[in-house]
């Protein structure tokens, strides 16, 4: 519900700047399913330096046609850069869908925002295919009498004398163990060691990845994937997120159901995400106000989340 509110008020606010929607021509590998088959649908929108797209799905039928995966790639045709896209869909109910109606991309770059819609597609989905004259019925057979058979209570046997061995075995080795067991040495000292909330070695981290000057040195996808990591590791310790096994759109998602994670610091989150998913991805360049930006909003997303800091001691 959230997604279609959005993607209405983006189309409202897209009317009023005058902003024309372009039509975008899609295709699919076929046009007639399966119930239970992979839907593929796939476009490719007009990419310029220092742009940043973002896809709005809002559909009224999830429950017929659900959004399985998105996958997005940089190609070059005639000498201009696309992101190409492919989304992947299914459907468990037979009949006709409308594909790409609640699909929108937009486009923020040096000239502007643009508005992309995708050209209208329908697929059919139908159910498996059944012939029932090749059905053969049988009469039911009588229950035969069978033999009784030691062969048949042979494994049972074999199973209680694993049982008793087994149990014999560890009682003569729980004895063993007791009789030869040395006393205890005292007064051992145990290594304590001071606890480091999640959020100091975050900003640790991201103070010694400032240092490191990758950025100046030309070197911002590798920047940007230490960051990311950073990151992960503070939402794994801090709210059990396992960040470096999902997608961006996951870990947005998992952060937007913790209720001690504010709206803004998920639109935080996102905004770095998005930079350095576009860097390491989509070969997007940074100027150093972005780099800078990026590394600040990084700090603010760590104190704005953090916890009270735990003065105990833990056994190493």
């Amino acid at each position: 519900m959230k997604v279609k509110i959005v993607s209405l008020v983006l189309l409202f606010l897209a009317g009023l700047s005058r902003v024309s929607a372009q039509e975008i021509e899609c295709m699919t590998d076929k046009r007639d399913y399966i119930v239970g088959d992979r839907i593929e649908l796939s476009f490719k929108i007009p990419l310029q330096e220092g742009d940043i797209q973002d896809v709005i799905v809002g559909r009224e039928d999830s429950d017929t046609l659900e959004l399985q995966q998105t996958v997005i790639d940089t190609i070059v045709e005639n000498g201009k850069k696309y992101l190409n896209y492919r989304q992947y869909y299914m459907s468990f109910v037979n009949g006709e869908h409308y594909l790409t109606g609640c699909v929108n991309i937009r486009s923020f770059g040096k000239n502007g925002e643009k508005l992309y819609k995708l050209s209208p597609l329908t697929i059919t989905v139908s159910d498996y295919p059944t012939d029932s004259t090749k059905t053969e019925i049988k009469d039911i057979k009588n229950v035969l009498d069978e033999p009784f058979s030691f062969k048949e209570v042979l494994p049972v046997v074999y199973i209680i004398l694993i049982v008793v061995a087994v149990a014999l075995a560890g009682w003569f080795a729980f004895r063993y163990a007791k009789n030869h067991r040395k006393p205890k040495p005292k007064d051992v000292p145990v290594q304590r060691k001071e606890y480091v909330a999640p959020h100091i070695k975050a900003l640790n981290a991201l103070e010694e990845l400032k240092k490191e000057r990758l950025c100046e040195q030309k070197m911002q996808k590798r920047h940007y994937s230490e960051l990311t990591e950073i990151l992960w590791t503070y939402l794994q310790e801090r709210f059990a997120i396992n960040a470096c096994e999902m997608t961006t759109e996951d870990i947005l998602n998992a952060m937007s159901r913790e209720k001690d994670i504010m709206k803004e610091s998920v639109d935080t989150a996102c905004k770095i995400f998005r930079t350095a998913d576009l860097v390491k991805f989509a070969k997007y360049h940074t100027d150093s106000f972005t780099d800078e930006d990026t590394m600040s909003l990084a700090r603010d997303f760590v104190n704005s989340t953090k916890q009270e800091e735990i003065t105990n001691t833990v056994q190493q």
